[in-house]
């Protein structure tokens, strides 16, 4: 597995905020957040692209708990690594561009972005867990420990974190997805279009 450097910092989680963050939940449909912008190396992340990941992680994984929000961002993550790297062309991944925002509002890609479930602010208790999970994704050594202790094998655990897509139990079968499916929880993860499985750390 290759993995994309990133800086290191002294606490994985110090760079997220300016302070703590708040615990009303938004009044408004635009996407909004207390967190400064994310720098991750050549990963930059908007205060508007990190409140859709949150949505979307929510939307997507909200009852599987921090874990399965977390892998969810990871595998987005993913995507949008690969894509800043060179290493794929955005349409690998259906977006018409390079940055965050295309990743997640790539057509077909995401459901509850197309089903516009991203213009609905989340409770505080949601933006609490998604950002633990955002957190989390952040924090590889750490996801591959939670990985291992939910029952995963040090493969399986590899093959999630450099996941690039997932779908959910009742979702179409996109037979060209089928590339290393791990299943965790109720989301079969996978690595199309990630050949050498890199992942960021």
């Amino acid at each position: 597995m290759t993995t994309l450097p990133l800086p290191s910092f002294p606490n994985p989680f110090a760079f997220l905020f300016n302070g703590t963050p708040s615990t009303q939940p938004s009044t408004t449909n635009a996407p909004t957040t207390p967190s400064t912008n994310i720098d991750l190396g050549n990963l930059k992340i908007n205060a508007e692209e990190q409140e859709s990941l949150l949505r979307l992680a929510h939307a997507e994984a909200g009852g599987e708990g921090v874990l399965g929000e977390a892998a969810v961002i990871k595998s987005i993550l993913n995507r949008y690594a690969l894509v800043q790297s060179g290493k794929v062309k955005p349409g690998v991944f259906g977006a018409k561009g390079t940055s965050l925002k295309d990743i997640i509002e790539a057509p077909n890609q995401y459901q509850p972005y197309a089903q516009g479930k991203l213009n609905t602010p989340l409770s505080a208790a949601n933006r609490e867990k998604a950002l633990q999970a955002l957190n989390l994704a952040l924090n590889s050594e750490e996801l591959k420990k939670q990985l291992q202790t939910s029952g995963k094998s040090s493969d399986q655990t590899i093959k999630i974190m450099a996941a690039t897509g997932f779908r959910a139990g009742y979702a179409f079968n996109d037979p060209s997805q089928n590339v290393n499916n791990i299943a965790l929880g109720n989301h079969t993860f996978n690595t199309a279009g990630n050949r050498e499985l890199v992942t960021f750390a």
